[in-house]
């Protein structure tokens, strides 16, 4: 019996390991970000000038959404998103995006990062914001490639279509 409860704990092992190499993105994403937000901000506009979308671990099945420019007003306060979103679609995309969040931004040093020049020449920027082991980490991102690296591009392309098809589909 010693003999089979040993090979047992090998097996479960094994089978961790292989789980571990073969699926780096999933381990990463269930270990990595409790909540995040994300949207797009553009500094030379009138009306709805931000427009932010939070998602939480601990309802994960809404989303929330701020269009009241709330992110201009904000002086250092958490940004808070009021308006929820009960839509199964946008929330597997926010969880495609949490996914996908370079490994430059998720295990870096720096908790507040600039990449590019957001909003510079009337471009708008991204601002992305999520917890990390219990640090919070804050990102403007230059919706402009041009200064991005490539992994970086690849993802600003896809905060850029999520936040896209969630302007489509408000609700």
């Amino acid at each position: 019996m010693k003999g089979k409860h040993l090979s047992m704990k090998h097996l479960t092992y094994s089978l961790s390991l292989i789980l571990l190499f073969a699926c780096p993105s999933l381990v990463k994403a269930q270990q990595a970000v409790d909540n995040v937000i994300f949207g797009v901000f553009c500094g030379h506009c009138s009306d709805h000038c931000a427009i932010l979308y939070a998602y939480s671990s601990e309802d994960s099945t809404t989303l929330y959404v701020d269009s009241t420019d709330s992110y201009f007003r904000r002086h250092d306060e958490p940004i808070v998103c009021k308006t929820p979103v009960h839509d199964a679609g946008k929330i597997q995309w926010v969880r495609t995006l949490i996914n996908d969040i370079p490994d430059d931004m998720l295990y870096g040093t720096e908790r507040n990062r600039t990449f590019g020049c957001p909003d510079c020449s009337d471009a708008c920027g991204i601002y992305m914001e999520f917890m990390h082991h219990q640090n919070r980490y804050r990102f403007y991102i230059d919706t402009q490639p041009g200064q991005l690296n490539d992994r970086m591009k690849v993802f600003v392309k896809e905060l850029k279509e999520v936040v896209s098809e969630f302007k489509k589909r408000p609700k």
